[in-house]
């Protein structure tokens, strides 16, 4: 995985993980990897919270920037 700031693929999935805010602000635009840090598994049942973005873009007024994002979102089996 690598960062978006630094040439990596926002819509990849293996791209994407999910992570509360101090750990987002500590790694910062560093890779996973290059932090030593180890990305933990979860149930089968966690979602990410993937299934609360359509509503969460219909109350932030329909942003274009997450247009792509709902989209994928919406694509996909569920």
């Amino acid at each position: 995985m690598e960062a978006v700031s630094t040439g990596g693929d926002w819509q990849a999935e293996r791209n994407l993980v999910t992570a509360c805010a101090r750990c987002q602000y500590q790694k910062g635009n560093r890779s996973v990897a290059d932090l030593g840090w180890q990305i933990r598994r979860t149930t089968a049942s966690w979602d990410g919270l993937t299934a609360l973005l359509p509503e969460l873009w219909q109350r932030a007024g329909r942003p274009a920037r997450m247009a792509a994002w709902v989209a994928e979102y919406q694509r996909r089996p569920h």
